[in-house]
């Protein structure tokens, strides 16, 4: 992924022309919090902007803008509780989640003052996601920005 100076400048670009970005955050910049990655621009397309946790940048980048093409070419609109199959590994499914909380969308609130989000929400090596009983991963990896659909 990119490094941008004034990634706030770049998605205002990236949006004039349709598009999107996807900020990265690594880990090591902020102690005790996983890397995340999001997106800025698809409001502006009509859709709730993306995050996701605990992958490493240039794999959550990879997800993200695969997820962006597919809701700004094919006109998707991705649906809280939908599993999107194989993004992890080419076989784990990531579910759809709604963010209740997007403090973390920094480049996204500077463009347009607040946003609605969605969390996609991979699973464990057994299939398991963060809300079931059984999975495998420390939770502080893959933090919850809301709630799985009931």
């Amino acid at each position: 992924m990119r490094t941008q100076s004034d990634p706030v400048e770049f998605a205002h670009r990236a949006i004039a022309k349709r598009y999107w970005t996807v900020t990265a955050v690594r880990a090591a910049q902020r102690v005790g919090f996983p890397s995340f990655a999001y997106t800025t621009g698809l409001t502006s397309l009509g859709h709730p902007e993306l995050i996701i946790y605990g992958l490493e940048p240039g794999v959550a980048g990879s997800i993200l803008n695969t997820v962006g093409h597919r809701i700004a070419r094919a006109g998707g609109r991705l649906v809280v509780g939908e599993l999107l199959a194989g993004f992890i590994d080419g076989e784990r499914d990531l579910m759809v989640i709604e963010a209740l909380t997007t403090s973390d969308l920094r480049v996204a609130l500077s463009v347009y003052g607040s946003v609605s989000a969605l969390q996609l929400v991979w699973p464990d090596a057994a299939g398991q996601y963060p809300w079931s009983a059984g999975y495998g991963i420390a939770k502080t990896v893959q933090p919850l920005a809301g709630l799985p659909a009931a």
